[in-house]
């Protein structure tokens, strides 16, 4: 599969614009632009590089520790699905 790591850079300088960053807790689900990576890192995916993320660890106001999800539903022992049941308050 070939990667387009051009589209990626011309995406991340537009983000590297953006002056308001949001404002987000641990524990919380996003959606996130993770690229095209080289290697084993998990790439976003579509146009906009995108994949669904959960906040791990907050170590300040720009810098968080995430673990990416997945949008396919898959029924094995493996994987386990989130909805509003699944959510403790």
């Amino acid at each position: 599969m070939q990667k387009d790591f051009q589209q990626w850079h011309n995406k991340k300088a537009k983000i590297d614009e953006i002056v308001r960053r949001p404002f987000f807790h641990e524990r919380e689900i996003w959606f996130c632009h993770l690229g095209a990576n080289i290697g084993f890192e998990q790439d976003g995916s579509g146009e906009e590089f995108l994949r669904p993320i959960v906040i791990v660890r907050k170590f300040n106001n720009e810098v968080f520790w995430a673990i990416p999800l997945t949008k396919t539903d898959k029924k094995t022992q493996f994987y386990a699905e989130i909805n509003k049941a699944n959510i403790i308050n």
